[in-house]
């Protein structure tokens, strides 16, 4: 059997979060969202440049008074954020 029409290389999270995030897709692990601000609020004042960068917004569900809402510029930065929100303690 040949491998030429499957898929053979597998993604790791990172990527396959980042792929996810650029097809406009919202990810939900446990109480923790991730989603990628440009799909969702478009602005007139925003010059293109801004829609350009990426604007990942993490959002924690309220646990006890405590809610977390972050926005970053970096994927790496971000996913680095929701796999530490989303660890199990």
């Amino acid at each position: 059997m040949t491998d030429q029409n499957w898929e053979t290389n597998l993604l790791n999270e990172a990527d396959y979060y980042k792929k996810v995030l650029l097809d406009g897709c919202i990810i939900k692990k446990y109480d923790v969202e991730m989603c990628d601000l440009r799909f969702f609020f478009r602005s007139r004042s925003r010059s293109r440049y801004d829609l350009e960068k990426p604007r990942i917004q993490i959002y924690k569900a309220n646990k006890g008074s405590k809610e977390v809402i972050e926005e970053y510029h970096n994927y790496n930065e971000a996913f680095s954020r929701f796999n530490s929100l989303t660890e199990k303690r």
